[in-house]
């Protein structure tokens, strides 16, 4: 059986010095090396020393405003400073991305308010008081540390997930 060489040339692979053993060789190990190597972590907020998420300012001291819907993505943290009641206020929805954690380890006292819907993704922690204008959804495996207070929405808690507070709803259910 013959057997065929393959050459790269400006670029391309063209048929002389490679074979096509060395080329499948050369896949499975870069198969490999990118079937092991580790998963990005997510951003981390600081809410001290910054970065913030998009459209989010400080809107006096200990407070923060964020002029639009805040949406975290797969493995985020907010982090907040030592020792500080802090308030974040976001205008329009709140959603974490699953495994997301905010203000874990810590003992300040975090106030998430939305003027919106919050919904926690699967396997996300966070260590705060929800108030929202809106439905509250908490994903199957979330876990919540702290009251939620909602004017309208429902709250709607999955498997396995668990709330360490108070559920308050005027105009909805749970």
């Amino acid at each position: 059986m013959k057997q065929h060489k393959i050459r790269l040339c400006y670029g391309l692979i063209s048929s002389d010095s490679i074979t096509g053993w060395a080329l499948l060789n050369l896949g499975m190990l870069l198969l490999v090396l990118f079937t092991v190597m580790p998963v990005q972590a997510g951003i981390s907020y600081n809410f001290e020393t910054g970065p913030l998420p998009a459209s989010c300012i400080p809107s006096s001291p200990n407070a923060y405003t964020c002029g639009a819907a805040v949406t975290l993505g797969v493995g985020d943290t907010i982090a907040i400073a030592q020792d500080t009641e802090v308030t974040i206020t976001i205008v329009g929805a709140f959603t974490t991305g699953a495994n997301s954690s905010i203000n874990l380890n810590s003992n300040s006292v975090l106030t998430l308010k939305t003027v919106g819907a919050v919904t926690m993704a699967v396997n996300s922690n966070i260590n705060a008081n929800l108030i929202a204008t809106a439905a509250v959804t908490l994903v199957t495996g979330s876990q919540l540390q702290g009251d939620i207070d909602t004017t309208a929405g429902i709250v709607t808690i999955g498997n396995n997930t668990r709330v360490d507070g108070h559920i308050i709803t005027t105009a909805g259910g749970v």
